[in-house]
């Protein structure tokens, strides 16, 4: 113990920085000099030096202030990852976008598909998680004919083929994992496949994917039910 007769020593303790370094400022120093060393203070008297370690409580605010910097940094994560998982909006995945290769285009497509743009066009107004959404159809290339992000006219790739040769749907989350993928056949009024509906839904880990398939099945019945044919789907709105 210090003998206080000796001494008068009034002192404070801060966090100096993020790293959770402590700092000792002598305030006051009567009869003695003192100097920082390795997190204590030391005293020198005439002599031999002695020194005042931080108490315990000093010690525990400054865990405390560690635990609270680390807990902070942890839910500014969490907000920034939140925020752009769930503010995604269609404009921004468009933006986002690869851009499309000339050799991924079909360079024989020339007919829009006004009543194709129509069906997607409804699609996204009555279904507001849908971030994309593309019509595959005209057989046997399956160009993309209608879509809300452009890119008509380019050429039904693997997935898009195999879908409609098979008639069951490809699901998946993309490279990015911000994205859930939905490809689902197109039928006409009487069952018969004549493409393939691209869906993309706004994704995080841990979302429901079961709820939407179940938009995409929905979004497909609602298709379905107003086309009669390849030619319907490919001419006037």
């Amino acid at each position: 113990m210090v003998n206080q007769s000796l001494f008068s020593l009034y002192f404070s303790f801060s966090s100096e920085d993020i790293t959770g370094a402590q700092r000792i400022r002598p305030c006051r120093l009567m009869a003695h000099g003192c100097r920082r060393l390795h997190g204590v203070v030391q005293i020198h008297r005439v002599g031999r030096p002695r020194t005042l370690k931080l108490s315990a409580v000093a010690k525990g605010r400054m865990q405390l202030m560690k635990m609270l910097k680390c807990l902070f940094m942890v839910a500014s994560l969490a907000i920034v990852a939140s925020s752009v998982y769930a503010q995604e909006t269609r404009e921004q995945a468009v933006a986002g976008m690869r851009t499309t290769e000339a050799k991924e285009m079909d360079p024989t497509f020339t007919t829009a598909a006004p009543f194709a743009q129509k069906l997607v066009d409804e699609a996204l107004a009555k279904h507001p998680e849908v971030l994309l959404l593309a019509i595959h159809a005209g057989a046997p290339k399956y160009d993309i004919v209608a879509s809300n992000f452009g890119r008509i006219g380019k050429l039904g790739d693997e997935d898009d083929l195999r879908c409609i040769r098979t008639g069951k749907d490809n699901l998946e989350v993309d490279k990015t994992g911000r994205h859930y993928e939905v490809e689902t056949p197109l039928r006409t009024k009487n069952g018969r496949i004549v493409g393939a509906i691209g869906i993309v839904f706004r994704y995080k880990p841990g979302a429901d994917t079961q709820a939407m398939q179940k938009i995409a099945q929905q979004i497909s019945k609602e298709m379905q039910q107003q086309t009669a044919n390849e030619q319907h789907l490919l001419g006037p709105a």
